[in-house]
C-alpha cells in the first residue's frame, strides 16, 4: 500500500501550522498541541501496516469508492491483497463517501458480508 505522497503531507501539515483564530496565529500552549498534532501525523503517514497485515485472522470487508480521491483504489486493492480472509467491494460510482451515494449497494455489500459470516460462525445457544 503506498503511503501519501510526501508533498501532500508537507501540505497538510502547512495548512495544520498557518490556521489562524481570527488575524491572530496560535501561541503558547496551542502551538505545542499543533506541534505535537503534527508529529503524531507524520508518524501516521509514515507507518506501514503491510508486513502484518498477513497475520489478521479475522474477516474484513473493505468498502471503497472508485472514484475515491481521498483513500485512492490502488490503497484498497492492496489492503485486500494484504489480509488474508478479506472481501473487496468496489462502488464504482462512488467517492469517498459510498454510503452517501450509493446507500442501497452499500447496505447490501454489509448485509452479504454478515450473513457469509454468520454462516461461517459456529451455531451458538442460547
Amino acid at each position: 500500500m503506498s503511503r501519501l505522497p510526501s508533498s501532500s503531507a508537507k501540505a497538510c501539515l502547512v495548512a495544520s501550522e498557518t490556521r489562524r483564530v481570527g488575524n491572530h496565529p496560535f501561541t503558547g500552549v496551542e502551538q505545542v498541541v499543533r506541534a505535537d498534532l503534527a508529529a503524531r501525523l507524520e508518524q501516521a503517514i509514515a507507518f506501514d501496516p503491510l508486513p502484518w497485515l498477513g497475520e489478521v485472522r479475522a474477516p474484513a470487508l473493505i468498502l471503497c469508492g472508485g472514484e475515491d480521491d481521498v483513500v485512492p483504489l490502488e490503497h484498497c486493492e492492496a489492503l485486500h491483497a494484504a489480509l488474508p480472509d478479506a472481501e473487496l467491494v468496489v462502488f464504482e460510482r462512488s467517492g469517498h463517501a459510498p454510503m452517501v451515494t450509493e446507500p442501497a449497494a452499500y447496505r447490501a455489500a454489509v448485509e452479504h458480508f454478515l450473513a457469509w459470516l454468520r454462516e461461517r460462525s459456529p451455531a451458538t445457544s442460547s
